[in-house]
């Protein structure tokens, strides 16, 4: 009787431990698939032009100025590092909302004067 139940408990942990070890290897597989693509911004700048951004696999940021050709590695669930072509690196908070919104905090404006602001950009 008392390997019964020690069989059934070691059975119970081993399922508990699959089911929740593939749901979190799912979650953070997922999280960087999602931030790769093309993002553009929601509001667009006071000329009303909206800027994109990309996000390549290759770690590359494709398109976004003045960030055209800069390099990016997530560092984080919620953090990015953007790296300019000296090496320079810079942190900044991100947040995925859905797979359709991308809220980026503390980003590099297009201004020359390199003013930081929250983004807001969709899919």
């Amino acid at each position: 009787m008392k390997n019964k139940i020690g069989l059934i408990i070691l059975l119970f942990g081993f399922l508990t431990l699959i089911v929740f070890g593939c749901e979190e290897d799912e979650k953070s597989e997922n999280f960087e698939e999602l931030l790769i693509g093309m993002w553009i911004e929601q509001e667009p700048y006071t000329d009303g032009v909206c800027d994109s951004i990309i996000f390549n696999e290759d770690n590359t940021i494709g398109l976004y100025y003045p960030l055209t050709g800069w390099d990016y590695k997530i560092a984080s669930k919620d953090s990015l590092v953007i790296i300019n072509p000296f090496g320079v690196e810079r942190c900044c908070y991100y947040e995925l909302i859905e797979r359709d919104k991308l809220i980026v905090y503390n980003f590099l404006d297009r201004t020359i004067t390199n003013q930081v602001k929250d983004i807001t950009f969709k899919r």
